[in-house]
């Protein structure tokens, strides 16, 4: 339940460190493995992470936006486009988020 996902995040369910870094703790038993648990990732993958990265990175927060925006035509039309295209979208199908709990 909860407790097991608490657990899960804080390393209760043991820390497995990038493989990288065994030649430094060869004496050491601890877990060495792939940072990321999908081992096989693409250099798209690598590309779209790397990217999204710098966009959290370089551009301000929504906090930091939404004290300095000032209400204008464009962005209310973009609103109701956004809006209306969500709206739109609620009959779709789609995947639960967290299908594997």
């Amino acid at each position: 339940g909860a407790i097991d996902l608490l657990k899960s995040m804080v390393g209760g369910n043991g820390v497995v460190l990038p493989s990288i870094l065994s030649r430094y703790f060869q004496d050491k038993d601890w877990v060495f493995g792939s940072v990321f648990f999908i081992t096989n990732i693409g250099k798209l993958e690598t590309i779209l992470f790397v990217f999204a990265l710098i966009i959290c990175l370089l551009f301000k927060s929504s906090s930091k936006l939404t004290s300095t925006m000032k209400p204008s035509i464009t962005s209310l039309i973009f609103i109701i486009v956004i809006s209306f295209y969500s709206f739109l979208n609620l009959n779709q199908i789609s995947q639960f988020l967290y299908f594997n709990f």
